[in-house]
């Protein structure tokens, strides 16, 4: 009986864990034995004798219910079964930046990115991972090795399926550039569909290069001059010096230097340093060739694309954009079909279910982006009227895809006056889109210097000219020297023949300019 006790008595330390942690059992153990070790005489503690013959059965039972009572009494100090919390614990993602691409025997450049998915809790979830390329139509592309997670995909792409409690999903996500020049860099985002949300998770994808550029081009004003400017990524490592150049192309004929590296009287530059970006000073923002876009970095060759000729940027003035049907006060151009209209948006909601904003049943229908920063793009009926307010230097984006983070269109809001401009077979509200280039009195696209400005208000906008360039022929013009009237004003314009010759529209100073530029 003595045995009995100790082993049941050590099993039960066992069990509790005794010595993993202070509690009541080491008190009982301190008492029970030296009991059991120096046979305890005292009649009156029915646990314990000094007897060779065995227990009545009375004893036992004495000696039974003494252990029931102590077991009660004990066991909410020490619990063998714990209370799991973390049974419905969400599932979490390891999505790193794309690992650099290496070149591959055929030519193309590879990265393959590993991608991790854990499932903590004791339940069987659904997850879902894709990516979409910020810039898709360059010679990036983006494929999957699903390795049998292929149960659910992102509209129509990536990899997924339901995991198991307690375990971990990989698969792999193949980056190849298959272009002709050196990769540039590309932002893409990981969308990852899990707990029942959707998240963007942005990063970047560099080949294995000491110096690269990103993968476009953009516009800096600068004074009198317009830079358009690249961002250059990486550090010297194997050269001693970096070697920037530019493709170029000259005019028969220009004598005029359109383009040049500031503080550099050619087109290359020897560094000893990597500067975060590269730029070239233009005299205005139409003379930049396409041939320019080349960039020379050492002895690689990249080829980033170019920026829209002229940006969007979107004039509205203080009482906001006045949207009915029909021309000339609709959407307008890149405003066609459905879309969620977003400000200051870090990217596209995902698969967001947005309504339109509430129309009233009587009064004006205005949408203050002040108040409401997204919705889905209001679809006017012939009767109705919409008031749109954006405040002053917000962004504004458009997006289209349900699932992918990078908008169809952004642009810019300023404060200035509400045109349409009917040019090109098109009508858009963002009216310093036009421009037009000609070499030797040729222009590059038909119908490039014709262009009508409506103005919707009652009330004149302010007009002037700019010419600007070398000295020579001008441009012929059909403007009378008026301000823009309500209504319809239209301008018809005849390049001079020179060796190049620009035209672009811009608003400054409560003005709308119109420059026009001829270079010898």
């Amino acid at each position: 009986t003595q045995s009995l006790i100790l082993v049941l008595g050590l099993f039960t330390a066992y069990v509790f864990g005794v010595f993993e942690q202070f509690s009541l059992w080491f008190l009982v153990f301190a008492l029970l034995l030296p009991l059991l070790f120096f046979f305890g005489n005292d009649l009156r503690i029915p646990l314990i004798l000094d007897e060779t013959t065995g227990l009545s059965e009375t004893e036992h039972s004495r000696m039974g219910l003494l252990l029931l009572f102590v077991f009660v009494l004990l066991l909410p100090a020490g619990q063998p079964v714990f209370h799991e919390t973390g049974w419905d614990d969400p599932l979490t993602h390891q999505l790193i930046s794309p690992e650099p691409a290496t070149l591959q025997e055929d030519g193309t450049w590879l990265s393959t990115t590993e991608v991790r998915v854990t499932n903590p809790s004791a339940l069987m979830k659904p997850y879902a991972v894709s990516a979409y390329l910020e810039q898709p139509g360059q010679a990036w592309s983006i494929s999957w090795d699903c390795d049998g997670e292929d149960t659910y995909t992102i509209d129509g792409l990536g990899c997924g399926s339901d995991l198991l409690p307690k375990r971990t999903a990989f698969f792999w996500m193949n980056l190849t550039w298959s272009g002709v020049n050196q990769p540039t860099m590309a932002n893409l985002s990981y969308v990852v569909a899990i707990n029942g949300e959707h998240e963007a998770v942005p990063v970047q994808v560099r080949p294995s290069l000491e110096v690269v550029p990103a993968s476009q081009w953009y516009d800096v004003p600068a004074g009198s001059y317009v830079h358009r400017c690249i961002d250059l990524n990486g550090s010297l490592m194997n050269s001693t010096s970096l070697n920037i150049s530019t493709g170029f192309t000259p005019l028969d004929g220009l004598q005029t230097q359109l383009v040049n590296i500031p503080g550099e009287s050619t087109m290359e530059v020897n560094l000893t340093e990597v500067p975060p970006q590269f730029c070239l000073a233009g005299l205005d923002p139409m003379v930049f060739d396409p041939s320019m876009a080349i960039l020379h970095l050492n002895n690689h060759t990249f080829s980033p694309s170019l920026p829209e000729r002229r940006p969007l940027v979107a004039h509205v003035p203080a009482e906001g954009w006045q949207i009915a049907t029909g021309y000339p006060t609709g959407w307008g151009a890149l405003f066609d079909g459905e879309g969620v209209l977003s400000m200051d948006a870090e990217h596209c909601p995902l698969n967001a279910s947005l309504n339109t904003p509430v129309r009233p049943e009587s009064g004006p229908w205005i949408w203050d982006m002040n108040l409401r920063t997204a919705a889905q793009l209001p679809s006017l009926q012939p009767t109705q009227n919409l008031t749109l307010l954006v405040p002053d230097g917000a962004n504004l984006t458009l997006c289209r895809d349900a699932y992918n983070p990078y908008p169809d269109l952004s642009f810019e809001v300023v404060r200035g006056p509400e045109l349409m401009v009917s040019w090109m077979n098109s009508t858009s509200r963002f009216w310093t889109t036009p421009w037009a280039l000609a070499t030797n009195g040729t222009l590059l696209n038909t119908g490039m210097t014709t262009f009508t400005l409506h103005n919707p208000a009652n009330e004149t906008v302010p007009f002037r000219l700019d010419r600007g360039g070398s000295f020579g022929e001008d441009w012929v013009h059909n403007w009378d020297g008026d301000a823009l009237s309500p209504g319809d004003t239209t301008f018809t314009l005849t390049p001079p023949d020179a060796p190049l010759a620009t035209m672009w529209l811009t608003y400054e100073a409560g003005s709308v300019v119109l420059h026009l530029s001829s270079y010898q």
